[in-house]
């Protein structure tokens, strides 16, 4: 029997989230976002807040939009970019789990190597050397 959440899900993939809509969010977002910070596009002369001068904000969403969707189109680029994004958060995840590990052999002390017993130093490495064991035989690489 499949779950309401897992049909719901299923719906989503039908109508194309997760291969149009959230490649084209994440590289539109990350595309401005450049243009806005090192401001390629130019900004505007005669406008300013706090001093600073504000970017052409139309121009930028335009040529992010464009970039977004020539990305989304191409399924290729689609494909490396779920792939990528999947491993990142695996990565991330398996990361967090590595500090809730190594947080679990410290005191209320600030995260610090130095002054440690040498037992937790090698348990730690322990850990690590798991937990990179986890990750590689979860992508099939052993």
């Amino acid at each position: 029997m499949v779950s309401q959440f897992r049909s719901a899900l299923e719906f989503l993939n039908e109508i194309g989230l997760y291969d149009v809509v959230l490649p084209f969010v994440l590289v539109f977002t990350l595309v401005f976002a450049i243009l806005e910070k090192t401001r390629l596009l130019g900004v505007h002369e005669h406008e300013s807040f706090k001093g600073r001068k504000i970017t052409k904000k139309n121009l930028n969403g335009m040529v992010a939009m464009s970039v977004a969707f020539l990305v989304v189109a191409s399924t290729q680029l689609v494909g490396i970019i779920n792939e990528v994004m999947a491993n990142f958060a695996l990565l991330l995840v398996l990361a967090i789990c590595f500090m809730l590990l190594a947080g679990a052999l410290h005191s209320d002390k600030e995260f610090s190597l130095e002054g440690r017993e040498p037992w937790m130093m090698i348990l730690m490495v322990i850990m690590f050397g798991v937990i990179i064991y986890i990750f590689l035989d979860a992508l099939d690489w052993l």
